[in-house]
């Protein structure tokens, strides 16, 4: 995974945890901008876009534009596209990891910040093959329920957007 991939995965998770979705989508234009201004620094607090990855204040703003955009709209997810690994929280919940490969899909999971919500046993690591709207089946055979919006990691970029009109 490149340095970009990884700081998309870390925006991501960024956005998951920190912004309040129901007051984004009653702002004005104008307050909208300045949130996404407050939220591009907390997000370079975090992450030290600078020194860690390279990127200019412009670039993580459009980086964190673009990732906001894509995994805030509808989607159809296939896995054609990329496939899915799901593993076990300790608190009985799954995650499912969007990647190419399970080697892979362990490095995204060990990239994410440490939390009570990601931390997870990577051992039960198993490739998703078929996927539901609340629940997916493994290759095991074994159903796991799942939420689509808190229960994926690296979801920007995967599916295409529904049109709602």
């Amino acid at each position: 995974m490149d340095r970009r991939q990884e700081f998309c995965l870390r925006t991501e998770e960024f956005i998951k945890r920190v912004v309040d979705f129901p007051l984004m989508r009653s702002l004005t234009d104008e307050a909208y901008g300045r949130f996404i201004e407050k939220m591009v620094i907390l997000l370079s607090r975090e992450t030290h876009p600078k020194h860690v990855y390279n990127l200019n204040k412009d670039e993580v703003r459009r980086i964190f534009t673009d990732v906001l955009t894509d995994i805030t709209q509808p989607k159809r997810i296939s896995l054609e596209d990329k496939k899915a690994y799901s593993y076990a929280t300790p608190f009985r919940e799954y995650r499912l990891v969007f990647a190419r490969f399970k080697k892979e899909a362990r490095e995204i999971a060990r990239m994410i910040p440490l939390s009570v919500n990601t931390i997870g046993r990577l051992d039960s690591l198993q490739r998703v093959v078929t996927l539901g709207d609340a629940s997916y089946i493994t290759e095991s055979g074994e159903e796991r329920p799942w939420e689509p919006w808190a229960h994926t990691i690296n979801l920007y970029g995967v599916g295409e957007t529904i049109d709602e009109r």
